[in-house]
């Protein structure tokens, strides 16, 4: 996937923004740089003049050695994967570690769940937000969900959220049209989050990205992602599963 410069800027910016980047912030480096998660950990906090910090050890599994480091280096933002927040959650509890210093912790990849430790977790943490993020690779994060406050008052399955600025998302009922909230459809992604498509393979960047019938630019594209979502009457979206499957 090739993803062009202007799509990677808007979302550091929206991410510098929301997740208050500043000379405070440190960013644990956990992802490994293959990952585009890894941009959002390293570019993000160096534009904003703060503190990119090394994950050790070099086993990322290391649940434990992972919560220690953590606390030690004082790291404020962490971005897991959403099947790694459990284990994390449960590490700390069962070591009695405390986060004083995290303000936001991401989490992307797949369906996030909260239960009973991740809840325990946040009960435990001063002001911490956990953010769900949602993009496929061929559009990065495209919509984010925060949660705050209370963490018994959460819902066990989080929504994917809202598109972040810039973004266009539509859902599409199976005969492409735009689907009434309540309607469950598949979601199409455009704007500034889109990738230019898939490196010296047109064939199959015209199947995946195709045109933008809704917008006001005759030559945007969106994204097919596969994905079949509602979106609620506050123009939340909610991940329902593959329109595959």
């Amino acid at each position: 996937v090739v993803m062009g410069q202007s799509a990677l800027l808007n979302l550091a910016g929206w991410q510098v923004a929301a997740l208050t980047h500043d000379r405070s912030t440190r960013f644990l480096h956990y992802a490994p740089l293959s990952f585009d998660v890894s941009y959002q950990e390293i570019f993000p906090t160096l534009a904003s003049g703060g503190t990119v910090v090394a994950r050790e050890p070099a086993d990322r599994r290391d649940f434990p050695a992972l919560v220690r480091r953590v606390a030690e280096a004082g790291v404020t933002h962490l971005f897991l994967p959403a099947a790694a927040l459990r284990p994390f959650a449960r590490t700390a509890a069962d070591l009695d570690v405390r986060l004083p210093a995290l303000r936001h912790l991401c989490v992307s990849g797949e369906q996030l769940v909260v239960d009973d430790d991740v809840r325990g977790l946040f009960s435990r943490l001063d002001g911490c937000e956990l953010v769900n993020l949602y993009g496929p690779t061929e559009t990065n994060a495209a919509t984010a969900h925060v949660l705050a406050g209370e963490p018994e008052t959460w819902p066990a399955h989080v929504p994917i959220g809202r598109p972040l600025p810039g973004v266009a998302a539509y859902v599409l009922d199976r005969n492409g049209r735009l689907a009434p909230p309540g309607v469950p459809g598949e979601l199409y992604l455009g704007g500034a989050c889109l990738a230019d498509g898939y490196l010296n393979d047109p064939v199959r960047t015209a199947a995946g990205f195709v045109p933008d019938r809704f917008g006001p630019d005759p030559d945007a594209r969106v994204y097919r992602t596969g994905d079949y979502v509602i979106r609620d009457e506050q123009g939340v979206l909610v991940y329902l599963g593959r329109v595959d499957t």
